[in-house]
């Protein structure tokens, strides 16, 4: 399956084995969609995805892409996102992916520690929530959603 957006092929992606059910042909195809669209919105994966390799972003498969679908998630993650907090966003999205070593996501977003602390300190408080927290994994988890939905 091809994501297209203009002319040329965007991403593409495949589906998982074929099962030989009734259903399997059209799930196939849902799972080739899904990694096609994943794999057009994460750079690292090359513009090219398989169902069975995409790994933690096959937990997005039955969310909507949308403010919606992260709120679902978490709530307070809505709080981060929009161009005027894009920094704080992506600055705990490198924090979180790095699992939580400082000095790599400070290199990673090119700031020094103390405005990485700074920013992780803001956008904890306007989430609500502690980022080594319980609520960290669902923190994580819907800014990758937002990621993928380009919010």
């Amino acid at each position: 399956m091809a994501v297209r957006q203009g002319t040329p092929i965007e991403a593409a992606g495949l589906s998982g084995p074929l099962r030989d059910t009734a259903d399997g042909l059209p799930t196939a195809i849902r799972e080739a969609g899904f990694a096609a669209r994943v794999a057009a919105r994460v750079p690292e994966l090359g513009r090219q995805a398989c169902w069975k390799t995409l790994g933690e972003y096959r937990l997005f498969y039955t969310y909507e892409w949308s403010p919606d679908g992260v709120a679902a998630i978490d709530p307070g993650v809505a709080r981060i996102l929009g161009q005027e907090r894009a920094p704080l966003a992506r600055t705990v999205l490198t924090y979180l992916d790095r699992q939580g070593d400082v000095n790599a996501a400070a290199a990673a977003v090119n700031v020094h520690r103390t405005t990485l602390y700074y920013r992780l300190n803001q956008a904890a408080g306007l989430m609500g929530q502690d980022l080594n927290g319980p609520a960290r994994f669902r923190i994580h988890a819907a800014l990758r959603l937002a990621r993928l939905a380009g919010l």
